[in-house]
């Protein structure tokens, strides 16, 4: 995805 935000969608690791 474009947006770091929706990166965390595609990898919950982020977010956590």
């Amino acid at each position: 995805t474009l947006p770091l935000d929706l990166a965390a969608l595609e990898v919950p690791s982020l977010n956590g």
